[in-house]
């Protein structure tokens, strides 16, 4: 079981995992009343740190106000149907057999053919996550 810190009615905690011979530490907070974590970062910044997550959730009304802000972007079902559209459609141009990326650029169609697929599985996985989170939302209400 992960714990749970508490600071200005919030909650946060972390997450650690190994992969490929480095830790990854991840933060997650929310107010007390919600139900959703959100994951949380220090801009310009590569890795952060337990007082950085204490530091932002100081104060209360800036954290409050960047919750609803990312939460807002994380649910938009519109904007993460049209990301996928645009991901499905550079999915299907990679792989047509008409795509001819040749040149002076070694493995460029791999490399595009690569970063199409990744588009597309969290294009993919971006909006189910946010599917989940509205059904939570409304079930909350």
């Amino acid at each position: 079981m992960l714990k749970v810190h508490s600071k200005n009615d919030f909650e946060f905690r972390c997450e650690r995992y190994y992969f490929a011979g480095y830790w990854s530490v991840t933060w997650f907070y929310k107010p007390i009343n919600c139900k959703i974590f959100l994951a949380f970062s220090v801009p310009g910044q590569e890795k952060t740190v337990n007082a950085d997550t204490v530091k932002f959730l100081e104060i209360s009304s800036a954290a409050t106000e960047k919750y609803q802000k990312q939460l807002s972007d994380e649910t938009n079902i519109e904007r993460l149907v049209d990301e996928l559209k645009r991901a499905e459609k550079n999915w299907e141009k990679v792989n047509s057999p008409d795509l001819d990326l040749r040149g002076n650029n070694p493995n460029k169609e791999i490399r595009a053919w690569e970063n199409a697929k990744s588009a597309l599985s969290i294009a993919e996985y971006r909006l189910q996550r946010a599917i989940k989170h509205v059904e939570i939302l409304e079930a909350n209400v």
